[in-house]
């Protein structure tokens, strides 16, 4: 039997217009963000292997070293940022730009906030692998500063 605190618990906006959108089949429905593909074969063996391991528990404060030096090298891709390392993925800026749906872009191309050119170091991005790899249940992400 639930509480009646639980009782009053109303959905989420983003929770009903799902529940609406599911109504209908015509319509292409983006309200929870879910992709409708898996992620890469390769996470996925890797995360089986993690949870084998009994690696799949909560990270250094910092985040995981090797993950840090994937991220910085993912934003010196992405972003064109040379200067980028290990060293400064951070999580304290002033700006904090939220780039998780980077990759989603159906109309021309995605320009940061991060690559404008005044006061780059006082700008954070906060992205994830959950839209760009399908992976929304690993709730795998970064911070990144200038």
């Amino acid at each position: 039997m639930l509480s009646q605190n639980v009782r009053n618990i109303t959905p989420s906006l983003t929770r009903i217009l799902f529940s609406k959108a599911a109504e209908y089949d015509s319509v292409i429905d983006l309200t929870l963000g879910d992709t409708d593909f898996a992620p890469p074969h390769e996470v996925q063996n890797l995360a089986c292997e993690a949870i084998i391991a009994n690696l799949a528990h909560y990270s250094p404060n910092e985040g995981i070293f090797r993950a840090r030096e994937l991220a910085a090298k993912n934003i010196r891709k992405v972003y064109g940022l040379h200067g980028v390392s290990v060293r400064n993925i951070i999580l304290y800026l002033y700006v904090i730009s939220d780039e998780v749906y980077r990759s989603l872009v159906f109309d021309g191309e995605h320009t940061s906030v991060i690559q404008r050119p005044r006061n780059p170091e006082n700008i954070i991005i906060a992205n994830s692998l959950s839209k760009e790899y399908s992976m929304m249940g690993y709730r795998i992400g970064y911070g990144q500063g200038v």
